[in-house]
């Protein structure tokens, strides 16, 4: 259990027991530390300590949680070649850190501490919603003073792991378009044999160690030396093995990347299978543009990578640039122009480094990693996580919206007032959470006064990054200009947070000249209206004629009309028409059906594009994720005749083939790589057995588990089963799991029981044969624990109830003291009180 837990259990307990005993409750004086940082890594900001020790690292964790960090990265975990204690210049020692001596935690024997540090500081982190993610070194271990091969192994390499056969042995270079080259060839360390069984178990166990630890994440150096299952005569199965090894062993999410720089001699999306990518080529391009005040350039959106920024870790300065010289002479002024671009973006994961102080161990001694500036980036990024971007430059200025209700805005050429064209941003007043200036968005720009960091952030905290469009119907006004030639109107729905689009037709029922359209179902935040050709009853871009800008109705307003005489773009004005509206369109239609998608193939997030009784425009509606990103959902009409799920990826479009079959409510799909069409739909699993003639009956079919966490997972809900039957699991299919003879699992006594399934087998040891699983439905009464007050539920009231017979307030009945005494020790105290509230907060 957290500490955060513990003292709120601690002080509800407490706060319990006074009020029982009839004291005033007292507010305590401290409050908590400010927490900013998301709850998962993916999509946030991570601080890299660079050289940091592990107490450095803990005692600076209220400044660290107060600037926006998500996480915290330390150095590599295990020994390092050649530690002195006195040899404290981190400019001579830093890089031994990255020619460690074993594949396990130091402890002690380095400059960030012992094992015991390392988890006092997963323990403390957990206090500020802050995650650890470690440098792993898997790809070489330390040499003697020169040279790559197993001859050139450091003397002090533990024992264990001086055998020829767990080193490459080729002494030649590498070339970075040969993927042989780059991981059976040496980077002037000996180079692990990845590939050997002995090797991945080290690593396995050395990443297994660290989740005891408290470690929420890994960073694997020079990644993209190490071989992957698609390599061919040098493929192996280290990555497979160590990833999806450590993830079925941690009890949480771990956000797990790989230093790839420059060419890798393969596929990126070879990669990002298995885990996020340095993107070096787009973060070392914006410290670039920025130092240059290149500011169309530094405004780019590319990843010039070529992975998904879901993917993607960005930053504007490494530790490999400052160490080499490459970047320590630019300003931390520059730093944070590039990093107010850099920072901000979109999906994408930022790290930013604390430039070292020169002994190793200690903090940074420049702390520009705590500014206001940096700060109220890493915040901005926070604030508008799942919010879409866009990028744009206007003279010396770089800046990016994020949403509709916020941007950044790099100044190159210095502080002082801007108005710069906006694309995405309501209009309204914002404020620079830097300087505190106002910024004023109207007639499409902003104006207001960039600072003396040149940098602002401007968006007002109190706002949801992004606000929908709630009226339905909205009504459209044409112009004498627009009903030229017959036209024919529709309305374009845009989501800049998730990139799903629909289109609606628009009628003038009534014979009024204006012309309305229900909202689709779904979050829009832009909607265009737009004159269409008559001859093409089908609406897309191609058959438009004329458009508006992208708009949302101002509050209380639903009826537009664009301004006389104009054609595109022209403006116009928003108003009320008739009644206010009423319907809600963020509830799905009564006529939809709801799909699934199983994502095998590992995308960052699955659209569904459909089209029949309504269409989207590609990539179409964003889904909802359904078990981590195993599996997906979105609610569609119930007249969709055909669908394509995609990855909603831009320049990197992974999509299935068109399926126009099997398409109805809580319908299952599998999104594959390995075949042609790319997806398959889904088996039908039913629990069989001897108390049904082992017949796949409708009553006893599965269905999704959405509490399943992270995998695909079956459940069987409350079926009742005897003594003694026999049972396996069978799919549409006629398969059987397991499919052995002998292997059947007996019900050891009659009752109503919940069934889990894991058609990937990977159940674990409780698991039948890893397949299936049963557990009570009906949880006995007199055995449910901590339901001091038998209502069949364990909550609040039975730890205060518990608490008021453990102070002879109240006297509890036989079968309530026995359900509140939770450690069996025949007495009801304050400790099972205690245990019980543990258990509420828990369920």
């Amino acid at each position: 259990m957290s500490k955060k837990l513990t003292a709120l259990l601690l002080a509800v307990c407490m706060a319990s027991t006074l009020l029982i005993a009839g004291f005033k409750h007292i507010t305590a004086e401290t409050e908590g530390p400010e927490i900013y940082a998301q709850e998962t890594v993916q999509g946030s900001v991570i601080l890299h300590c660079f050289n940091w020790s592990y107490n450095s690292i803990k005692t600076a964790l209220p400044q660290i949680a107060a600037a926006g960090y998500t996480a915290v990265q330390t150095s590599p975990v295990q020994e390092p070649k050649d530690y002195g204690a006195d040899w404290t210049d981190s400019s001579a020692q830093w890089w031994k850190l990255y020619q460690p001596l074993g594949i396990s935690i130091a402890d002690g024997g380095t400059w960030l501490g012992t094992r015991q540090e390392l988890i006092d500081l997963c323990d403390e982190a957990e206090d500020y919603g802050i995650k650890v993610i470690v440098d792993i070194v898997a790809n070489h271990l330390a040499n003697d003073e020169y040279g790559g091969t197993f001859s050139h192994l450091n003397e002090n390499v533990y024992p264990a792991l001086r055998q020829p056969e767990y080193y490459h042995d080729d002494p030649n270079g590498i070339s970075d378009d040969n993927r042989w080259t780059i991981t059976q060839r040496h980077m002037g360390m000996p180079d692990l044999n990845t590939g050997h069984d002995y090797i991945q178990d080290c690593v396995l166990g050395l990443l297994c160690d660290c989740v005891n630890c408290g470690v929420d994440g890994f960073r694997f150096d020079a990644a993209k030396h190490i071989e992957l299952p698609t390599d061919g005569d040098c493929a192996s199965d280290f990555w497979p093995t160590v990833i999806s090894g450590v993830l079925e062993y941690a009890d949480r999410d771990l956000f797990i990347y790989g230093e790839i720089l420059g060419g890798a001699g393969t596929d990126i999306s070879n990669y990002t299978a298995y885990m996020a990518v340095t993107d070096n080529v787009t973060g070392d391009n914006a410290l670039d543009k920025a130092n240059r005040c290149a500011a169309g350039e530094l405004a780019d959106s590319t990843y010039h990578k070529g992975a998904a920024p879901a993917k993607s870790v960005l930053w504007a300065e490494s530790h490999d640039t400052y160490m080499s010289g490459a970047t320590s002479g630019i300003s931390d002024e520059v730093i944070a122009k590039a990093w107010a671009i850099v920072g901000a973006r979109a999906y994408s994961t930022a790290l930013y480094l604390a430039r070292p102080d020169a002994v190793m161990g200690e903090p940074s001694s420049d702390t520009a990693w705590s500014s206001k500036t940096i700060a109220e980036v890493n915040k901005f990024k926070n604030h508008f996580d799942g919010a879409n971007e866009y990028l744009s430059s206007y003279g010396n200025a770089a800046y990016i919206e994020r949403g509709n209700r916020g941007v950044v805005i790099s100044k190159l050429d210095g502080a002082g007032e801007v108005s710069l064209p906006v694309h995405r941003m309501e209009n309204g007043t914002y404020t620079d959470q830097i300087t505190g200036n106002a910024f004023t968005v109207a007639d499409g720009s902003i104006s207001g006064t960039v600072g003396e960091s040149c940098v602002a952030v401007v968006y007002n905290a109190d706002d949801p990054a992004i606000e929908y469009i709630t009226a339905s119907p909205l009504y459209l006004e044409p112009s004498s200009k627009w009903l030229e030639n017959g036209a024919r109107f529709a309305m374009y729905l845009y989501n800049s947070a998730t990139n799903a689009s629909a289109w609606a037709d628009m009628t003038d029922a009534d014979g009024d000249g204006v012309y309305a359209a229900d909202l689709p179902y779904g979050d829009w935040n832009y909607v265009i209206f737009c004159r269409m050709d008559p001859a093409a009853p089908q609406n897309d871009w191609t058959n438009k004629w004329n458009q508006t800008e992208d708009l949302f109705p101002d509050e209380n307003t639903n009826c537009f009309s664009p301004t006389e005489g104009t054609w595109d773009y022209g403006g116009g004005t928003w108003r009320l028409y008739g009644p206010e509206p009423t319907d809600d369109p963020t509830e799905p239609p009564s006529n939809s059906i709801t799909v699934y998608a199983i994502n095998n193939a590992g995308w960052s997030g699955v659209n569904v594009h459909y089209w029949g009784e309504a269409n989207t425009a590609w990539p179409g509606l964003a889904m909802e994720p359904f078990s981590g990103n195993a599996v997906y959902s979105a609610v569609i009409p119930a007249g969709t005749e055909g669908i394509v799920f995609n990855n909603g990826i831009s320049g990197n479009m992974l999509q299935t083939g068109d399926i126009t079959s099997g398409i109805g409510d809580g319908a299952v799909f599998i999104i594959h790589n390995e075949n042609s069409s790319h997806w398959s739909p889904a088996p039908t699993y039913y629990l069989a057995g001897s108390m049904n003639g082992w017949a796949a009956e409708e009553g006893y079919a599965f269905t999704l588990n959405p509490s399943a966490e992270g995998r695909v997972e079956y459940m069987l809900a409350s079926v009742e089963l005897p003594e003694g039957a026999q049972l396996k699991v069978t799919d549409s299919s006629g398969a059987w799991y397991p499919d052995g003879a002998d292997d059947n699992y007996t019900v050891a006594a009659a009752g109503t029981y919940n069934v889990y399934f894991r058609p990937n087998h990977d159940g674990g040891g409780d698991w039948h044969e890893g397949w299936f699983y049963l557990e009570n439905a009906v949880p006995d009464p007199v055995t449910l624990r901590g339901d001091a007050n038998n209502d069949g539920l364990v909550n609040v009231t039975d730890a205060l109830c518990a608490m008021r017979h453990a102070m002879n307030i109240i006297t509890l009945d036989e079968q309530g003291a026995a359900n509140a005494d939770v450690d069996g020790n025949g007495v009801v105290n304050t400790l099972d009180a205690l245990n019980i509230m543990r258990m509420a907060l828990l369920n």
